[in-house]
């Protein structure tokens, strides 16, 4: 059976495509990087997280309303402002939905190394003051002592500098700080087919 993976050559001249997983991968295990990118050997994928894509897919619809009218969410507004003394709003920008979707998002060629890097960002807001972009993530878990000190979080932060440097690179003003909003499932609480979340910042 041919693989549908897109093998590099070296020789080629259009831009091979790198996305931010892909250069995490190489972070993780430069072996499984290569096995994939030039023998088109993937590493074995995990179980699909579909209940943190709709926890995703429910704050992207949550902020996209004040995106809409060009206000700060009154919750998260305030968080931001007492801990962090951030005044800002979700980004508004034609191009947010490209720029979220996964299989195109921002991209920046490097012309030097001849690669396309590439990344789906969650979410943009803007500093109303310094007018910078900050770049924000969405997570899901469910745990009794939230905190973001575990090794796999060193992943989270890559992330996140990684599509800084690609606004950066396409030109955008863009926050040294970055968020992670971490939705924590409550265990114990009442169901009623309901999961009751809480809400935490991490800079």
């Amino acid at each position: 059976k041919k693989s549908r993976i897109k093998v590099y050559n070296s020789e080629d001249d259009l831009p091979f495509d790198l996305s931010r997983s892909a250069v995490d991968l190489y972070i993780d295990c430069p072996r499984c990087f290569i096995l994939h990118k030039k023998k088109a050997i993937p590493r074995p994928s995990g179980f699909p997280f579909t209940l943190n894509n709709a926890v995703d897919s429910q704050l992207k619809f949550e902020f996209d309303k004040y995106r809409k009218e060009q206000k700060s969410h009154p919750i998260y507004h305030a968080k931001l402002a007492n801990e962090f003394g951030i005044d800002c709003m979700p980004f508004q920008n034609e191009n947010l939905e490209r720029w979220r979707n996964n299989f195109r998002g921002i991209e920046y060629v490097h012309k030097s190394l001849n690669f396309k890097l590439k990344g789906a960002v969650d979410d943009i807001w803007i500093d109303k003051n310094t007018k910078e972009l900050i770049i924000v993530d969405y997570k899901a878990t469910s745990t009794q002592q939230l905190a973001f000190d575990k090794p796999y979080h060193d992943s989270y932060r890559r992330q996140l500098e990684f599509y800084q440097y690609l606004f950066r690179k396409n030109d955008f003003k863009v926050s040294d700080t970055a968020f992670i909003l971490y939705a924590n499932a409550i265990k114990k609480s009442e169901f009623n087919e309901t999961l009751n979340f809480e809400i935490t910042l991490f800079s």
